[in-house]
């Protein structure tokens, strides 16, 4: 499945895609059976991924009705007759891997990481597909970087390795948008750098594992205005998706719809020869796994 947020008009929904429409999983005919009778229905796609195994089975059982032209069906909204929003806005934590593929650790001539390289991304800083990145004022040199984000779907604390993939509701495209000049400072400025107003696109949407296939056999790419910058797979990752839930795990609570961006692989402009940075007017596009695709142009602050 393919779970999104979407806008008509002022109005937030959340769904799943079913070819060109959507499930409108706020409307009353596609309402959810709960466990608990008692309990608040979900109200965005973080309180979907909270009720776990049981509420996206009951989203397959409403998509699969609505497609056989079931009650359900009159949820059914036309992608042209909404707007597609970042799917986890409300995510309580966005935790970043920095320096996490092979090949980007080589193009920035840094050591292999023994641990990963964790900073925050701010849930204030999420924008959807077609939102515009604000270059802010700030800096001359804005960077695009195009990540894997894995959602988890179930509390995990202390998850096992072998047990981490069951914890783990989908993936989404994030873009790790960062002020190269502000991040090479002295002191080094990281989460500063990465943490402007708009600096984490995401969607746009979230493919659950079934659809989505293994995680470390995706393809990861980035365009910008039409040319290819980054090109390659989630098989170059250095800590892979089940590491990454265990190891974070073992640290701190990870609660349902928290995000964790799994790094970016080579072609970023910081390290292109010349260096590119994103200017007002340019269009940034990116792809993962052939299932999921986010697009943002650039603006000036």
């Amino acid at each position: 499945m393919r779970l999104v947020s979407f806008l008509t008009g002022k109005a937030s929904h959340f769904g799943c895609i079913l070819g060109d429409q959507v499930l409108d999983l706020a409307h009353p005919a596609a309402a959810l059976s709960r466990p608990d009778p008692a309990a608040a229905d979900p109200a965005d796609l973080r309180g979907l991924l909270a009720g776990g195994d049981r509420a996206l089975d009951a989203v397959r059982s409403l998509a699969a009705e609505a497609s056989a032209g079931g009650k359900a069906a009159v949820a059914l909204r036309p992608l042209t007759a909404v707007r597609l929003a970042a799917p986890l806005a409300s995510a309580s934590k966005i935790i970043a891997v920095g320096r996490n593929y092979l090949d980007h650790a080589s193009e920035a001539t840094v050591d292999l990481p023994e641990v990963p390289r964790i900073f925050p991304k701010w849930p204030s800083t999420v924008i959807g597909p077609g939102e515009a990145i604000v270059k802010p004022a700030a800096t001359q040199q804005l960077d695009w970087e195009v990540e894997m984000g894995l959602v988890i779907g179930k509390p995990a604390h202390k998850v096992p390795l072998a047990d981490a993939l069951g914890y783990v509701a989908g993936y989404t495209i994030v873009n790790d948008v960062s002020a190269r000049d502000i991040q090479f400072s002295k002191p080094e400025q990281l989460a500063l750098s990465k943490n402007y107003r708009t600096f984490t696109p995401m969607g746009a949407w979230v493919v659950t594992p079934d659809e989505f296939g293994p995680p470390d056999q995706a393809t990861i790419r980035a365009w910008v205005n039409g040319e290819i910058m980054q090109d390659s797979s989630t098989s170059k990752l250095i800590f892979d998706v089940p590491y990454l839930v265990s190891f974070l795990s073992g640290v701190l609570d990870l609660e349902p719809g928290d995000v964790i961006s799994t790094g970016t692989p080579s072609g970023v402009g910081a390290f292109r020869d010349p260096p590119v940075s994103l200017q007002a007017g340019d269009v940034v596009r990116m792809e993962l796994g052939g299932v999921c695709e986010l697009e943002n142009p650039v603006i000036d602050e």
